[in-house]
């Protein structure tokens, strides 16, 4: 799980393989930009 900078949290599924375009749709269900999530995982 991870929190945004506004406060929000996303779980990002462990799964080596998901379905093309869905990491970017939980990234955006967050309210978050790729950046915002790039930097969360730094």
């Amino acid at each position: 799980m991870l929190e945004g900078p506004r406060g929000k949290f996303t779980v990002v599924p462990r799964h080596r393989e998901i379905a093309p375009g869905t990491l970017m749709k939980i990234i955006a269900e967050a309210g978050l930009t790729k950046e915002d999530f790039l930097k969360l995982l730094k």
